[in-house]
């Protein structure tokens, strides 16, 4: 599977695909169902990478069949992550209600065989489908007790996630504050970790949740530096969201707006 993952992180998804078939078709001949499933699961993401949505439910659909009835730990497992990738694709494809579902079903046999870190990242997923459903406070409980759980363990992918995904509830439910400080513990922590592109989209969601607190300069200090990401579609809306804050500065009644930006999310 390392192969395939490899092609798949280059972004030769076909590529991929085709050496996740090759794996899935020795397993098959040495009779190795935990072998298939894993394939299935692998190629149902690789079809999802390309939008071949029926290719990557009929993989997952195949997993399921050959773990039609889980009897040992591995294989609640394995269903749980083909659960896992089903809902990422409901998602994708606009079935929300459907994609938590899933996630909810992979949470409880995570659960049963003490996976702590898929257990993780298949709550956080469940939060992005109840903020498109419009259940942010429901949201945002549930990352800020994955954040408390998550706070003393070492910088890690999954905690810049949950800051992200946090901050942005918090900005959505009106606690501007409360979102300005995760956000600026996001960007701190991306920074360590040296990603410059979670960097910059940490600090353009941090720049307008400072131009609704009324803070403009530090705002268009943050769309300045955004502005300089390698990543043109975060440049580009840094740019656009800096010239509409300079056009409302100019403005005389600018200091009655972010007032008003105050009272409304106080």
């Amino acid at each position: 599977m390392d192969q395939g993952q490899a092609l798949y992180d280059a972004g030769r998804y076909a590529e991929a695909i085709a050496s996740w078939q090759e794996s899935f078709t020795l397993a098959k001949r040495q009779d190795d169902i935990d072998g298939q499933a894993i394939a299935h699961n692998y190629l149902a993401i690789g079809y999802q990478a390309l939008s071949q949505w029926h290719d990557a439910q009929q993989s997952i659909d195949r997993g399921f069949n050959l773990l039609a009835s889980p009897n040992e730990p591995n294989h609640y497992f394995l269903y749980a992550q083909l659960l896992t990738t089903q809902g990422n694709g409901q998602l994708q494809t606009g079935q929300t209600e459907a994609a938590l579902a899933s996630w909810q079903q992979a949470e409880t046999l995570y659960q049963t065989v003490d996976a702590t870190e898929q257990l993780t990242k298949v709550r956080i997923n469940q939060t992005q489908a109840l903020r498109t459903l419009g259940f942010y406070r429901q949201a945002k409980d549930t990352l800020e007790e994955i954040n408390h759980q998550l706070g003393a363990l070492p910088d890690s992918l999954i905690k810049l996630r949950v800051s992200q995904n946090l901050g942005q509830t918090l900005y959505r439910v009106g606690d501007l504050a409360q979102a300005k400080t995760v956000l600026t513990e996001g960007v701190e922590l991306a920074q360590r970790l040296d990603l410059p592109q979670e960097i910059a989209s940490l600090q353009l969601y941090l720049a307008q949740t400072t131009a609704a607190l009324g803070e403009p300069d530090q705002a268009l200090s943050l769309y300045q530096q955004v502005q300089q990401s390698e990543e043109s579609s975060l440049a580009l809306n840094a740019n656009l969201y800096k010239l509409s804050l300079e056009t409302k500065q100019q403005d005389p009644e600018w200091s009655q707006i972010t007032s008003d930006l105050s009272s409304l999310y106080s």
